[in-house]
């Protein structure tokens, strides 16, 4: 196909004017295609160029070669130099030489426009003539061969990937922006531009459009941009992060490097001098192979063909190398896969390749292709060797890779037992990597040998846990042959996790479909057999029953251990309650109970009951009968049965002390029987014997001296905290307004024993401010004489040396607002004096449990 071409220069005066002018244009260029050349081919020099430069100088100045695409698809190629002075003597002539390609056109013999550089079919003088035949041929440049465009690769290796990833952006869905190219010389631009032609698929090597040198960037519209440092450009953060991708020659400002696997692929096929690896990966097959656009560089198959040519690309190279061999295994001849498996093995020596399941893909892919044994051994002995490289590796072999050689085998069976044999007695290594080793040593024949033992106990702890990988290749491996051997000691180990305290974990192992478990087997495990005999989702006391009713456990009594195998069947997770453990003492007696070791679990379920769980005094009380505890245990029982007594009414005199003592011997009591202990204890001094007991009409029968004595004097933050929360409750404040003898017994109470203990005083204080005092302003004068009568009578002590008259008169003396309210309340109707009435004078109910405390308080 012939080029038209077009001439443009200062020329002198002709039909079409003077100056710059095309001076020179093929018939078949019409106006239009005129129009958007003329900006194209204008030239400007250098800011430090010579003014009037002579013949050598005129030499150095930069040649423009621009590849543009015009609006209506087609080409403009085109080369620019100066030429000094024009027609008229005047400086600042440049002459431009283009040739136009129609859209879809080429150059002859499909040179790509940057191979045009140096081509000896430019001219740069105008030829004479308006009208310009065209082109029949156009000869290459011959400059860009194989060794200089590699020559150059090395020299900018640094900023080399960074440049083919953005050329790559040029022709993504979304192009990125342009590239600016600062080289002082641009035949380095030109090669750039050979550089990104020659790795690019033909289709985008064709489209790049390009000049290698303009002095004002900001008005070119070419993908690729050529400047020299002079250039009207500001290289500021905006341009060089955002608008631009500027790559300086000379080590001054360039943006920020971006990467892609292709690009990085690519830059190590530039440096290793091999072109040709780009052509062979883009010939169509691998545009085929996908829809993606970008995919179409063949980036896979291009760090493949860089294997298989002996070079060693990125770890992401690698795998993007090993992924599409996977795919595309019958390609390419024999000595191709066995450099690129050599390649991936050398790769792996030196921490490139870590991932040994790439060898396993590899050479199942291969296997599969129906390559000889000296293509498969190799990636099967690698695959392996990677396996036995990586501690970590928890991946499989495929199986089908393991069809070796003899050679092959033997070499590897002695690799692979010597390295089970060491991880095996680790103890701490993975189970998924003894499992992949095992998996291995089975396909070579290898046995597992004398650490047989501590193997089937990790395999029995897989097989026990709670599923997955792990545990389902265990139990695949138990249920080939090659595990077979190792069946009975795991079923050792089994009966040791059931006899250790969690025998639900076995029934997951025991229903392995996978493992056929002999009957004979099973036969000296009655612990397994019981656990196969508990039906799935029963618990408790009805599971217990059905255990210990069924033949498989009829030795229960003669081996206490099978019972509390039972035991923990029925409650795996949590202890019974307190009325299972009630029916548990009465079912089976504490001796059997004890001779399993289940005293601690049934005490354990007293000592964590609640003041709501109103059977568990009668549990506490049945395990001291049953000699179920000792020592502190034995005590905190006591306490809680204490707790009940004093509750009651059973507990004689002296039981505060005896609460005390209990706690003290208990310590640390549990939080909730402390407060139910405190709060029985409290309860009853306030409410004293009670109606049954009461002869006299005085404080006597409510105030419990001996328990009021204890309880001052022990500064008990508890117990005394207790009194004072009752004290004030509903309850109480009820009983005084209904009976007189309890104000009185009160305030006799908390006028006694000054000084017993600190938090006694405060305590003593407390109440009488802040109950007793709020009480009497509501009661009637007659209801205070009789109150003051009350008091006057106490039998007990008077704390000054004085009466007790004197005491309350001194006490109870109230102000003048208050002296009036009693006058008022006295016209009123008098109430009935507390002989008259019959109101319940019950014990109240214990009060809500609350928090509980530490007693190691020295009590």
């Amino acid at each position: 196909m012939a080029l038209e071409q077009l001439h443009y220069t200062s020329a002198p005066p002709g039909p079409d004017g003077s100056g710059f002018r095309f001076t020179a244009v093929s018939a078949g260029i019409g106006p239009e295609i005129l129009r958007q050349a003329e900006p194209v081919l204008g030239y400007e020099p250098p800011r430090d160029a010579p003014a009037r430069p002579d013949d050598a100088e005129l030499a150095s100045f930069p040649v423009t070669l621009a590849f543009t695409r015009l609006a209506d698809g087609s080409g403009l190629l085109s080369r620019t130099v100066y030429t000094g002075a024009d027609y008229t003597g005047r400086y600042g002539n440049f002459h431009a030489h283009a040739v136009h390609l129609p859209h879809g056109a080429v150059l002859p013999g499909r040179l790509l426009p940057v191979e045009a550089w140096g081509s000896p079919t430019w001219r740069s003088t105008d030829p004479g003539n308006s009208t310009t035949e065209p082109l029949a041929e156009f000869a290459p440049g011959g400059t860009f061969g194989r060794e200089v465009l590699t020559r150059f690769a090395r020299e900018r290796g640094d900023r080399l990937a960074a440049f083919l990833a953005d050329v790559r952006e040029l022709f993504a869905e979304q192009a990125g922006p342009q590239l600016v190219l600062v080289e002082q010389d641009p035949s380095c631009v030109a090669r750039w531009v050979a550089l990104a032609c020659g790795a690019l698929p033909a289709r985008y090597a064709a489209e790049l459009t390009f000049t290698t040198y303009t002095r004002r960037p900001y008005r070119s519209k070419h993908m690729v941009v050529g400047i020299r440092q002079d250039a009207e450009f500001g290289f500021g953060p905006a341009e060089l992060d955002h608008q631009y991708r500027v790559h300086h020659g000379a080590g001054g400002p360039s943006s920020p490097a971006r990467s892609s696997l292709w690009a990085q692929v690519a830059a190590q096929v530039w440096l290793a001098g091999r072109p040709e690896l780009f052509r062979r990966a883009t010939n169509g097959r691998a545009a085929a192979e996908t829809t993606d656009r970008l995919d179409e560089f063949g980036t896979g198959r291009l760090a493949a063909l860089a294997l298989g040519a002996g070079i060693d690309p990125t770890a992401d190279g690698l795998h993007a190398a090993v992924d599409w061999a996977c795919g595309h295994a019958r390609e390419y001849d024999e000595a191709f896969w066995c450099v690129f498996v050599e390649g991936m093995v050398a790769s792996a020596a030196n921490g490139k390749l870590t991932s040994e399941p790439e060898f396993g893909r590899l050479g199942a892919a291969l296997c599969a292709a129906g390559w000889p044994e000296c293509v498969t051994d190799m990636v099967a002995t690698a695959a392996v060797r990677a396996v036995l490289r990586a501690p970590s590796s928890t991946g499989a072999v495929d199986r089908r890779l393991l069809r070796l050689s003899t050679a092959a085998t033997q070499v590897l069976a002695a690799e692979i037992g010597a390295a089970l044999r060491a991880v095996v007695s680790d103890g701490v290594a993975p189970l998924q990597r003894i499992l992949v080793l095992l998996e291995i040593a089975e396909q070579l024949g290898v046995e597992p040998g004398s650490e047989s033992s501590h193997l089937a106990g990790r395999l029995a702890e897989a097989l026990v846990g709670s599923g997955g990988q792990t545990a389902e290749r265990a139990s695949a491996l138990l249920g080939r042959e090659y595990g077979a051997s190792l069946c009975s000691a795991v079923l050792d180990r089994l009966n040791d996790i059931v006899l250790e305290g969690d025998p639900w974990a076995a029934t997951t192992a025991l229903a392995n479909r996978h493992i056929d478990w002999k009957s004979a087997d099973l036969a000296e495990y009655p612990h397994l057999r019981m656990v196969l005999a508990a039906p799935a989702g029963a618990g408790g006391l009805p599971l217990l029953r059905h255990l210990l009713n069924a033949p498989v456990v009829l030795s229960v009594s003669e081996d206490p251990s099978l019972l509390r195998t039972v035991y923990r069947l029925a409650w795996p997770t949590a202890r019974p309650g307190i009325g299972d453990a009630l029916e548990l003492l009465a079912m089976l007696g504490s001796d059997r109970l004890r001779s399993a070791g289940l005293q601690h679990d049934l005490v354990a379920v007293a000592l964590g009951s609640t003041p709501d769980d109103v059977h568990a005094p009668a549990l506490a009380a049945a395990l001291l009968r049953g000699g179920m505890a000792e020592g502190r245990e034995a005590a905190a029982l006591e306490a809680l049965v204490h707790s009940a007594q004093v509750s009651s009414g059973e507990a004689g005199s002296g039981f505060t002390g005896r609460a005390l003592a209990l706690a003290y011997r208990a310590r640390p009591l549990e939080p909730a029987i402390a407060r139910l202990l405190d709060d029985a204890v409290a309860n009853r001094v306030l409410v004293g014997f009670g109606p049954s007991a009461w002869t006299g009409t005085g404080v006597c029968e409510v105030l419990l001296a001996e328990e009021l004595v204890t309880l001052a004097n022990s500064g008990d933050e508890g117990l005394l905290s207790a009194y004072q929360r009752l004290a004030g409750e509903t309850s109480m404040l009820d009983r005084m307004r209904s009976d007189l003898r309890y104000p009185a017994a009160c305030f006799v109470a908390w006028q006694s024993m000054p000084g017993a203990s600190q938090l006694w005083d405060r305590t003593r204080q407390r109440l009488l401010t802040e109950v007793l005092k709020p009480l009497l302003r509501r009661l009637s004068p007659d209801e205070l004489a009789e109150i003051g009568r009350m008091v006057g009578r106490a039998p007990f002590k008077i704390p000054s040396g004085g009466s007790w008259a004197e005491q309350w008169k001194g006490w109870h003396r109230p102000g003048l607002a208050e002296r009036f309210g009693l006058r008022r309340r006295s016209e009123r109707t008098a109430r009935p004096t507390a002989h008259g009435r019959s109101p319940d004078l019950a014990p109240p109910p214990r009060a809500e449990n609350g928090r509980g405390r530490d007693r190691e308080d020295g009590r």
